[in-house]
């Protein structure tokens, strides 16, 4: 029985048979306490099932409790061997007294194998055995029936003579065994409820010799066998070992000879950096996790998902929870065929390629591998994914796990991986010239010149490991300068051979799609063209003609999404955002990557030469006559020679964006490129364009944006083939180009920041197929504006009908962006073109559209799918919910509303943002059980008949209020509590009436997460801001600040007996003239980092500092204290409030004025 002060008697009830039974799993068994934990703990060994049922953190325990027992017996053991690759669990000893037995005897001649009592839990495991490794099972090994055996011994005994397999049962006697069949032989039993051990599997094949048990021997060792501490006593008699023979049985298991079956460590070489360690143990921690069966490792090619899943392999071989670990290389020309043979190939199932049919081999292989309990199978390089269940993987909790390599993300989704693990190139920094110089290898010391060289030749790998090991090696033994420089220059040109490119070129072929590839190596040759915005990269796959024929701007725009998302996924372009952005974006191409693409493409068909620091532009002899595409953006070309007239009548696209000092282009540039398709002459200093580029009959797009000195575009009449015309940013630019009513292909115009007021009359109702507009002020009649294909409108129109007008052309159902302004006092500037906005600055009501609504009534009417709405100066609107509903809207501004009163049963679902300013009738929000669910931040300013916010939602984090003279509280704390759970932020500035913060009293056991409450300006408030106790339902607060506040005496009051310390992080008083004391209780030391103190005159005293460092003066050294000096001198020092190393600190910034 185990003993009573075990804490593992807790987890199980004992019952009247002497036998326990566990809470978790409600099974029987008997025995010590070191059963108790091994069936806990899912550790095999000692003759008991795991338990299905325990929680993790029990397993965990009991693990720990388990392996902290077997670590003390081992150390007090007589004789260790080596451990190799073979890392069996060890078992407990605490019943050694009862059990004599051997689990393995590798080579034991026939006349010394005999009988031991004992059951199957009685065996010991291999390494606790003191057998020399080299009698271990290696080589030689061949079946028959059902036992394996040896043909011969090690090379070291090869002078004993062979001895033949025989045929073993359970003996009769008490001597030898009897040559009988083990045809007959039992399945291996559980050894308190004799069934059928589910630890062991019946067919699993042992690496170890299993000395046969006899039931009626009462487990006491024949005496023609020593016992194991004989054995241990008497290595020196080896003659029973020298004839030995090796057999394996599968109907005869132990648990500990199924488990012995240990993979060998991998070679491995030490990681670089501290994220690839940190990775691993990542992964480590998830496979510990019971819920997740199946983890993915991506990343693009060369990264070193493969070094990370072999430390994770030998990490595994070394954790006593898992009983093995398989690696398995995925054939690149995946079949499932294949991959079952590799499965069983490593999990030693030799009898599957006897049978040819897939889904009866998956059934087999089912059927071995859900026998591998606690086991890890590792499969390295996927290119694609597959049903487990097809291959005959069993994935479920307390089986096998997998954990998996693959480039693309979109593999680790359909394989449903619970985790995805992300490996990225190396950072920039020490840990890419540290693995170069590694692999390098140089005996001497590396000069000045040389190194300078070396590391631009590593910042050109892009931290890439696989091509900085190539690059090292190459480079071994090279000493002269010249060549170093060669190598940088041919990186930089991309002219150089590596084998790392043939690596990345399997991902781009595993692209499939024709397309997709086409638009991946756009992206890579238009480096510098593109911006790393999503919706300009597909812009610019429209320009070329790369989606194919689709009609609507929306399907563009779709389609451009999934090929960016294909390209992501398979880890060819990365994706970033922000914090607190919403949009992604695009960094930088890997330069790797550029050059794998620039391999690609025909170099007779493409020049490509951007960022590269040209001053020139290339001589005309490299402008051939079979030229397609020339990228030369991201320059520093300064002038085209005058009369230079390139060849390229088959040219299609000529980009020479982002030569910022460009000015002018000869007239003959353009004569031989009739077939110029997409022009991009985009941030140059261009004044004007030759008349040449007029007679360009295929151009499809011009692009300009941001010539900010061009002030004038030749005759466009003969390009009726162009689709595109961008002038944003032609800050000079007065006029559109002549003959703009003849571009009746035109689908994209955008004149936003040009000094173009309008059109030429009757020019827009020309633009038939316009899908998107930008215009800085349309003055059109209504009965004019009949663009029917428009999705994208940014404009601002004078009057409610235009801007009606406006309205009905775009689509309600379009994701596609639009900036419509109302406004006659100025020319608006329009903000971010790729979310639809509406701004309208006066009006006398408005509402949203109703279908088949056309306006008439002076209501300035609003799109159902409206994102941004901004009002100013609305007469006509009492409650806000006369608007209507509008389910897309996430941000609103109103202002000067004069008549506005509430709120009112609103339908703004989506609705994040919500700024209210000088509604000064305004005095309720919500009618009473409204909520809105999704706001985030309110503002609210100047709001006269105010004295609460009574606001309900739920995901609000801030709050603020300015100049509300008739508020006396910002919220009640009943429904702080409830119905503002996560708010975060109270800031209030110049209300001249409030009296409190928090109305009214906390509720019991109410916790609140504010973190943070900024005061301004508010005389009212007098005596002590808050109260101790009141604190106690904030203990997130961490930020106080209190500014010009003349009636407050104290901040924080106190309560006797006060015990709790304060965990704030900043604060900051100022202009406070009545304040006495900050807290008499204690704040924390670990939480202060920030305190500014300034024009407090009455201030006594500081608040006192829990227990400081003692004398660790640099401890001091991140913390940022600022008393202002007359604020200081005011200051009594009857008693220490600081630790003197702070009061020191404290001196030193004791300067004035407090600027702060």
């Amino acid at each position: 029985m185990p003993r009573e002060t075990d804490p593992f008697r807790n987890y199980v009830e004992f019952q009247q048979n002497n036998k326990w039974k566990c809470k978790f799993c409600d099974k029987e068994y008997a025995g010590s306490a070191t059963r108790i934990k091994a069936h806990l703990a899912g550790i095999g060994g000692y003759g008991i099932n795991d338990c299905k049922d325990v929680d993790g953190q029990v397993r965990s325990e009991a693990l720990k409790a388990l392996k902290g027992k077997t670590t003390v017996e081992s150390s007090n053991r007589q004789g260790n061997i080596e451990e190799g690759p073979h890392q069996p669990v060890i078992a407990s000893n605490e019943d050694d007294r009862r059990q004599t037995s051997f689990a393995a005897m590798p080579y034991l001649s026939s006349d010394a194998i005999s009988t031991v009592g004992a059951s199957s839990s009685d065996f010991l495991p291999l390494h606790e055995m003191n057998v020399p490794s080299q009698y271990l099972p290696t080589q030689n090994m061949i079946t028959h029936g059902d036992f394996s055996f040896w043909t011969q011994p090690p090379q070291s005994h090869a002078g004993v003579s062979n001895i033949q397999p025989q045929n073993l049962s359970y003996p009769r006697g008490s001597g030898d065994l009897a040559p009988e069949a083990l045809t007959n032989m039992p399945s291996p039993l559980n050894a308190e409820e004799g069934e059928p051990n589910t630890e062991v599997p019946q067919d699993a094949r042992t690496e170890d010799a299993v000395v046969v048990s006899r039931p009626d021997d009462g487990g006491l060792v024949d005496e023609n066998v020593p016992s194991l501490k004989r054995k241990r006593k008497e290595r020196s008699n080896q003659e029973v070992v020298n004839k030995c023979c090796h057999c394996s049985f599968r109907k005869l298991s132990t648990t500990h000879a199924a488990r012995c079956r240990k993979s060998s460590p991998l070679l491995t070489t030490e990681l670089v950096g501290e994220e690839s360690k940190e990775t691993v143990k990542k992964i480590c921690d998830y496979l510990m996790e019971d819920q997740i069966v199946i983890i993915g490792i991506y990343g693009m090619g060369g990264v070193g998902k493969t070094a990370i899943l072999m430390h994770v392999h030998n990490r595994v071989l070394d954790n006593p929870t898992f009983n093995d670990v398989f690696w398995v290389t995925v054939p690149q020309e995946f079949s499932i065929y294949e991959l079952q043979d590799e499965i069983a190939n490593v999990v030693g199932l030799d009898n599957l390629s006897k049978f040819k049919d897939v889904k009866r081999r998956a059934c087999i292989l089912d059927g071995h591998l859900k026998k591998k309990k606690r086991s890890i199978l590792l499969l390295d390089g996927m290119w694609v994914h597959f049903e487990v269940k097809d291959v005959g993987i069993p994935i479920e909790r307390g089986g096998l796990k997998v954990v998996l390599t693959t480039r693309s993300l979109d593999v680790c989704h359909k394989m449903l991986c619970r985790k995805q693990v992300k490996i990225k190139p190396l950072s920039w920094g020490d840990d890419p010239w540290n693995l170069f110089l590694e692999k390098l290898c140089f005996e001497k010391e590396i000069t000045s010149e040389v190194e300078e060289i070396a590391m631009s030749i590593v910042d050109e790998c892009g931290g890439l490991p696989l091509c900085i090991i190539e690059i090292a090696t190459h480079m071994r033994g090279v000493e002269k300068v010249h060549e170093w420089k060669g190598m940088l220059r041919k990186l930089k040109e991309s002219r150089v051979e590596l084998n790392v490119f043939k690596t990345l070129k399997l991902s781009y072929m595993n692209l499939g799609d024709s397309r997709v590839q086409q638009c991946f190596l756009h992206l890579m040759l238009c480096n510098g063209e593109c911006s790393h915005n999503k919706n300009d990269m597909i812009e610019s796959f429209i320009d070329e003609d790369l989606l194919g024929g689709i009609a609507t701007r929306q399907e563009q725009h779709d389609e451009g999404d999934i090929i960016l998302d294909k390209i992501r996924k398979a880890c060819l372009r990365d994706v970033k955002r922000e914090e607190g952005e919403e949009e992604d974006w695009y960094p930088g191409v890997h330069p790797l990557l550029r050059d794998m693409a620039l391999q690609i493409v025909t170099s007779t068909t493409h020049m490509v030469k951007a960022n590269m620091g040209l001053e020139e532009i290339p001589e005309e002899k490299f402008w051939t006559d079979r030229l397609e595409k020339v990228f030369l953006q991201g320059n520093e070309i300064k002038k085209i020679p005058y009369d230079m007239s390139p060849n390229c009548p088959k040219l299609t696209r000529l980009s020479l964006k982002n030569n910022i000092s460009l000015e002018a282009i000869p007239e003959s540039f353009f004569k031989h490129m009739k077939r110029l398709k997409v022009l991009n002459l985009s941030y140059t200093t261009l004044m004007e364009l030759p008349d040449t580029i007029s007679h360009l009959e295929s151009l499809e797009a011009l692009l300009l944006q941001n010539c900010y000195k061009l002030c004038h575009i030749p005759c466009v009449k003969k390009l009726r083939s162009l689709r595109k015309l961008d002038l944003r940013g032609c800050a000079v630019l007065r006029e559109v180009p002549e003959g703009m009513e003849m571009l009746v292909k035109l689908t994209y115009l955008d004149l936003l920041g040009t000094e173009i007021k309008a059109l030429p009359e009757g020019a827009l109702g020309k633009l038939v197929n316009l899908q998107y507009l930008v215009i800085n002020y349309m003055m059109q009649r209504e009965e004019e504006l009949e663009l029917t294909m428009v999705e994208g409108l940014c404009c601002s129109v004078p009057n409610v009908e235009a801007f009606n007008a406006c309205v009905r052309l775009v689509r309600q159902n379009s994701s596609q962006p639009y900036d419509l302004a109302l406004s006659a006092s100025r020319n608006f500037f329009f903000g971010d073109k790729h979310e639809r906005r509406i701004i309208i600055e006066s009006c006398h009501s408005i509402a949203a559209t109703i279908d088949g609504e056309i306006g008439g009534d002076g209501r300035a009417l609003l799109p159902k799918n409206v994102q941004v709405l901004k009002v100013g100066w609305c007469s006509g609107v009492t409650s806000l919910c006369e608007v209507g509903p509008l389910n897309n809207l996430e941000e609103l501004e109103i202002k000067e509303w004069e008549k506005l009163e509430e709120l009112g049963a609103v339908h703004f679902p989506r609705l994040r943002r919500l700024n209210i300013t000088r509604c000064t009738k305004l005095k309720h929000f919500l009618k009473e059980g409204q909520e809105l669910r999704c706001l985030q931040w309110f503002i609210i300013e100047g709001s006269e008949e105010l004295e609460g916010i009574n606001i309900a939602a739920p995901f609000l984090y801030n709050i603020e209020v300015y100049r509300c003279p008739k508020m006396k509280w910002v919220v009640k704390w009943q429904r702080l509590a409830t119905r503002l759970p996560n708010l975060r932020t109270i800031k209030i500035k110049d209300c001249e009436q409030l009296e409190e913060i928090l109305g009214g009293l906390p509720p019991i056991g109410a916790t609140c997460r504010l973190t943070n409450i900024e005061i301004e300006g508010c005389n009212n408030l007098k005596g002590v801001l808050m109260t101790y106790d009141m604190s106690l339902h904030l203990p997130f607060l961490q930020h106080i600040m209190v500014k010009d506040c003349m009636g407050i005496e104290a901040i924080i009051g106190i309560v006797p007996n006060m015990t709790q310390p304060l965990y704030l992080i900043n604060l900051i008083l100022r202009n406070l003239p009545e304040l006495k004391t900050i807290c008499e209780g204690t704040v924390s030391w670990l939480s202060i980092q920030k305190m500014r103190i300034g024009e407090c005159p009455k201030l006594k005293r500081l608040p006192l500092l829990d227990k400081g460092p003692s004398d660790d003066y640099d401890l001091w050294t991140n913390y940022d204290i600022l008393i202002d000096k007359l604020t200081w001198q005011s200051l009594e020092w009857d008693h220490s409030p600081f630790h003197p190393s702070l009061q020191h600190l404290a001196r030193i910034y004791g300067k004035s004025p407090a600027n702060f």
